[in-house]
């Protein structure tokens, strides 16, 4: 049995890019989920956990117990495994600079470097604070403190989640028991702000611990619990640029939450959510997927979708065509989130039928699928962040709805044909230019086989695993003026 050194495990990672749902959870679902076997050990706690940019590693802490000045304390370190094409491998302590015999985490990703949980330039004398280092001649360098006022502080526990824009570092801080968010911001002449509390609607009488951050910098994701009640995921909108006004937060549903200490979730690029939790009487790092299902009508009504004539075939490219989708020359933002769709179909602002591009790519799918009985298909609809939350739910659904409308009226069974809808929570491009929000008007395109198999986490987003017929038909409201 694992022995309970979590109340200095008081720290977290940072938000990758990832604008993630908001508070209608009544739309959403979690896998069941389960132990990360290679990263748990079985006499250790691990915790905050983080899965790089490129979803080939994970990042976590456990705890290892040292001497300091003759005397015997626990610290935790910074662990990884690696994803190779058998699966996750065994767990691996960092090396030094990285670990240096004090309590150490990675909090966050920056170019070609690393984020860091304390002050490395204290020795063993474990002084609180936020670092960073770099690769530099293949090694990483010695980390380099971040000046943060009101930081530095003596004595309680603190933890920090530097967010993907490396201009929001969230903080966690206060007596054991008690501890409250802050937020500090880098101004444009480069300094970090004071600490800014995100006020009672997040901060209550219990403790707040373990922020993070989705990457449009509006959900916040954190655990909250008191001397009675072990802690709990929590969400919540952020509503101004204040900081301190929130919509209330709202507990995170089953199976994400048990009975006991739930806390340090993370989300990457393709969905698959990350936490460390003491339910089965051990502290251990647990996976699960954030899934949203939307159901094919039984019977599909073609008569709307617009007959087209072909030129030539269109094969389906593992690369977006920017400039054709764009219709410009003009410099194209960095795609945001690099998925691995089989391919694309994009869309008009605020419609989600077809167009000829569409179609023209749909087509070139129909001749896979045609040629290979063996493959199913999986669609997925997207939305930028204009209008609400729920429309952009439902126009999403509708575009993946319309694509495998498109694919059955050409002879494609339903029964091969899973769709969802993932609204504006994984946009590919920046929201905020035009061009990049008509990269992020799209249906993705996956082929798999019935004998599916586990993949890196960095290769597909959320899917259903149903078939049409399985899943619950829901009406989808009106398209109107606004979205995109």
């Amino acid at each position: 049995m694992k022995t309970a050194q979590l109340i200095i495990l008081i720290l977290l990672t940072y938000g990758t890019a990832n604008p993630l749902l908001g508070q209608h959870f009544n739309t959403y679902s979690f896998d069941r989920p389960v132990p990360v076997k290679p990263v748990n050990s079985v006499e250790e706690e691990e915790a905050a956990p983080l899965i790089s940019p490129k979803g080939d590693r994970i990042y976590f802490t456990r705890t290892a117990n040292v001497v300091q000045f003759d005397k015997k304390i626990s610290i935790h370190e910074i662990w990884f495994s690696d994803f190779l094409e058998y699966g996750w491998t065994k767990a691996v302590k960092a090396f030094h600079p990285l670990n240096d015999n004090q309590n150490t985490a990675v909090i966050g990703f920056k170019n070609n470097g690393l984020y860091l949980f304390g002050d490395y330039s204290g020795g063993f004398k474990n002084k609180n604070g936020a670092s960073e280092t770099h690769i530099e001649n293949g090694a990483y360098t010695k980390p380099q403190s971040l000046e943060i006022p009101d930081l530095k502080i003596k004595g309680g526990y603190y933890g920090l989640s530097m967010h993907s824009s490396e201009k929001i570092l969230l903080v966690s801080k206060g007596d054991s028991g008690n501890e409250d968010l802050f937020v500090t911001l880098l101004t444009p002449e480069g300094q970090w702000s004071e600490l800014i509390n995100l006020g009672p609607t997040i901060n209550s009488k219990g403790y707040e611990i373990a922020p993070f951050l989705s990457y449009d910098s509006i959900h916040l994701f954190f655990s909250r619990g008191n001397q009675t009640k072990d802690a709990d995921i929590y969400v919540s909108k952020r509503l101004d640029d204040t900081w301190r006004n929130w919509t209330e937060p709202e507990r995170l549903p089953e199976p994400i939450n048990s009975n006991l200490f739930d806390a340090y979730f993370s989300i990457s690029l393709d969905s698959t959510v990350l936490f460390s939790s003491d339910r089965m009487g051990s502290n251990d790092i647990y996976k699960s997927k954030l899934r949203v299902f939307k159901n094919l009508p039984e019977e599909v009504e073609i008569s709307s979708i617009e007959p087209i004539t072909l030129t030539e075939e269109e094969p389906i490219e593992q690369k977006i065509e920017l400039t054709a989708i764009t219709g410009t020359t003009q410099p194209i933002p960095e795609l945001q989130n690099k998925s691995c769709a089989d391919g694309y179909a994009f869309f008009d602002f605020n419609k989600s039928t077809l167009t000829i591009t569409a179609k023209t790519k749909l087509n070139a799918v129909l001749e896979r699928l045609k040629s290979d009985p063996s493959l199913n298909i999986e669609l997925v609809g997207h939305a930028d962040y204009i209008d609400e939350e729920d429309f952009n739910q439902q126009l999403s659904e509708k575009r993946a709805a319309s694509a495998a409308e498109y694919l059955i009226s050409q002879g494609i069974s339903s029964h091969r044909i899973t769709t969802s809808g993932l609204g504006e929570l994984l946009p590919i491009s920046n929201n905020e230019s035009d061009i990049g929000r008509r990269l992020n008007r799209r249906v993705e395109i996956y082929f798999n086989t019935e004998n599916n198999f586990e993949i890196p986490p960095s290769n597909r987003p959320t899917l259903s695993n149903k078939n049409p017929s399985e899943l619950k038909e829901q009406p989808l409201k009106k398209e109107v003026h606004g979205n995109q």
